[in-house]
This record gives structure tokens, sequence and C-alpha cells, in this order.
């Protein structure tokens, strides 16, 4: 059980790890009960901390996951950055995705909230966070681009970037596909509706082939042995 939380928080650190603890709580619970069953009560109630507390720090529920998303994704963004760095370059399209594959395995969480990200989180968040939002994910994809550029003998500089956007689409719509409610759930185990029912890993890569394989294939030159 959280224990409740009595002294306010004074010192920037302190802030910064009161902040640390509701946005813990937020990423406990959508493992536990999804995004839309969560509330800030339960936020408050998980992180032991008042509920109008947290208000100080974040002003929405979706501010809330938003922030936890983009931490998720500079994690995420920092392990790939970290790998390619460790590699000898260039590298073929299947040593690529395996490293891909190894810095995406485990993380549930990442898989969720860019599912939700567009059509839910981004819509009641203020400008202010919203531009910081995009400017910090922006400045992570530049920084891991280079790397990408240069370990796929194929890619030219811009390329980077555009992967990691083509990147993010697919991890939205698979994430959406195959994360589906428990009645669909049921409807999807009918036998003549197995067309349906997607193994997200599976789709994710199989799709991230294909993608490099066609661009590629457009740059004209012979595949890295």
């Amino acid at each position: 059980m959280a224990v409740k939380t009595r002294h306010r928080a004074t010192s920037d650190l302190q802030k910064e790890q009161r902040r640390d603890v509701i946005l813990a709580a937020a990423n406990d619970l959508i493992r536990e009960v999804g995004f839309f069953d969560v509330s800030m009560s339960m936020i408050s109630k998980r992180a032991g901390i008042a509920k109008g507390t947290i208000y100080i720090y974040f002003e929405t529920k979706e501010e809330i996951f938003l922030c936890l998303t983009l931490d998720e994704l500079r994690s995420w963004l920092t392990q790939l950055m970290t790998e390619l760095s460790d590699i000898n370059k260039p590298i073929r399209n299947d040593q690529f995705l395996e490293i891909v594959r190894r810095t995406l395995s485990e993380r549930q969480s990442l898989y969720s909230l860019i599912s939700l990200m567009h059509l839910v989180l981004e819509k009641n968040v203020s400008y202010k966070q919203a531009l910081h939002f995009k400017r910090t994910l922006l400045s992570l994809m530049m920084d891991v681009s280079g790397l990408i550029e240069a370990a796929l003998p194929y890619m030219i500089e811009g390329d980077g970037v555009k992967l990691l956007t083509q990147l993010h689409c697919l991890l939205l719509g698979w994430s959406q596909m195959t994360q589906v409610s428990p009645v669909m759930d049921q409807v999807l185990a009918e036998p003549d509706l197995k067309v349906f029912r997607f193994d997200l890993e599976e789709a994710l890569f199989s799709s991230m082939s294909i993608m490099l394989a066609g661009l590629q294939a457009k740059s004209k030159l012979q595949p890295y042995e």
C-alpha cells in the first residue's frame, strides 16, 4: 500500500521525485486496468499523494500520460542509440531489425501509450505542453537518426528521421489493431474470423522488413553483404 505523502515538495529535486512517483503510479495503472478506466483519484491513491497536489504537477490525466509517453520514448530511443553506437557499421536490414526488436522488448507500456497518443492524449493538453512534447521528441529522433543512416548503407541524410516516423506509424497502427476489447477478443476467437487476429510483434516486424526492403530497392544499391 502506498504511504500518504504529508509534506509539500520544496526543492527542485523533491518536485522531480514527486513527479516521478505520479508517473510511476500512472504507468502501473495503465498496465493493470487500461487508460480509460484510470482516474486522477486512482493515480492519487496509488502514488500516495493528495489529489489536489497532483494538479500542481499535471493539469489533466492526458497530460500525465503524454509525459509518460515521452519518458517511455526517451528510454527506448536512448537504448536504441546506445546499441547502434556500439556496433560495427554498416549492417544488414535483418541485423537492424533485431536491434529494434531487442530495444522494444518488454515495452508493453510504450505500445499502449503510442496507440493513444494522437487520438486521445494530445487532445486534452495545452499548447505549451504539446509544443514541449513535440520539440523534445524531435530532438530525441534527431539524436538517433544519424546512427541509423550510418548503420544502413542505402540511407542518405534525412532518411533516419523519416524511418523513425514510419516506424512510429507502424507501432501506432499495429498497437491499435492488436489491443482489442474483451468482447472483441471473444469474437475473434471464432475460427472463421482468424484473418482479423494478429500477433503484435510478428505483424510489426514483418511490416518493418517489407518497408526496409522497399527503401533499399528504391535506393538502387545492392544489398549489403
